[in-house]
């Protein structure tokens, strides 16, 4: 029978599926993360994009967090974006 352990590892590796980037499958540079972002009175005033990159047989972990800052994009997108610039000029 299948123990505990097995079905998390199942759950660990979904999980880690529905993380991953599709555009970022090319390459030796896999990414995989969450947006989110939070509002107050129907403004956005943080936003961010965390998760971790495989690359070259290692693995970093990352958060681009951006709060209010008026006439400034922020937004869960920007974050991502932010963190894969960094990710591709740093690995």
């Amino acid at each position: 029978s299948r123990g505990l352990g097995d079905v998390y590892k199942r759950q660990r590796e979904a999980l880690r599926q529905v993380m991953r980037l599709p555009d970022q499958e090319a390459g030796e540079l896999a990414v995989y993360g969450k947006t989110g972002m939070g509002k107050a009175q129907g403004v956005v005033v943080d936003a961010w994009f965390t998760g971790f990159a495989d690359a070259d047989g290692r693995r970093v972990y990352f958060c681009v967090y951006l709060g209010e800052t008026p006439e400034q994009d922020v937004s869960s997108a920007r974050a991502k974006e932010i963190a894969l610039q960094i990710l591709s000029a740093s690995l």
